[in-house]
């Protein structure tokens, strides 16, 4: 769980394997749950996805066992990328938090004004 979002601190922060394990430990540390939770969700979602749709169109229809695959195939890919830009998104709200910038909720019914810089 520590170790979640090292490849996005070997990417965005150009750091090394060693400095970016330490990175994604220093991240995570104190959102332990949140970023299990998150993670989790996520690529059970984009790992089962696949095979479930591919399961369901198996059970459901008479096609063969080409199409189905073909079908499961095509689910896979068009969700694994959104598991990584799920985590990536992750990683920069983790960056955040650990920057001192808790994000606060605004208050129900109000529109929070942005600054342009």
């Amino acid at each position: 769980m520590r170790k979640t979002v090292t490849t996005q601190a070997c990417v965005v922060e150009g750091l090394r394997a060693s400095p970016a394990l330490a990175r994604s430990t220093e991240l995570v540390e104190r959102h332990g749950p949140r970023v299990l939770a998150i993670s989790a969700l996520v690529n059970v979602t984009a790992y089962l996805l696949g095979p479930i749709v591919g399961l369901l169109v198996l059970l459901l229809t008479s096609s063969s066992l080409a199409f189905v695959n073909l079908v499961s195939s095509l689910v896979y890919a068009v969700v694994v990328p959104y598991a990584g830009i799920a985590i990536a998104l992750l990683f920069y709200d983790l960056r955040r938090r650990k920057a001192g910038e808790e994000p606060v909720p605004a208050p129900r019914g109000q529109v929070v004004p942005t600054t342009s810089h």
